[in-house]
């Protein structure tokens, strides 16, 4: 994450039983499930919002 400059990394395609995994690893790692259903079973599903606080280069 220092060499790209990263500060957080938000993965996904992980089943969690709330739709998210709190940030781990001093929070720099999120976890975000969307889907309400997996395997038939249901689920919260999550999303994240992302505010920036000014306009940036985003690549």
């Amino acid at each position: 994450m220092r060499s790209n400059a990263y500060d957080m990394v938000i993965r996904a395609h992980e089943a969690a039983p709330l739709g998210f995994h709190p940030a781990l690893h001093n929070g720099k790692i999120m976890t975000v499930f969307s889907s309400d259903t997996q395997d038939g079973n249901y689920q919260l599903g999550a999303v994240i919002l992302v505010r920036l606080s000014a306009p940036e280069k985003i690549t």
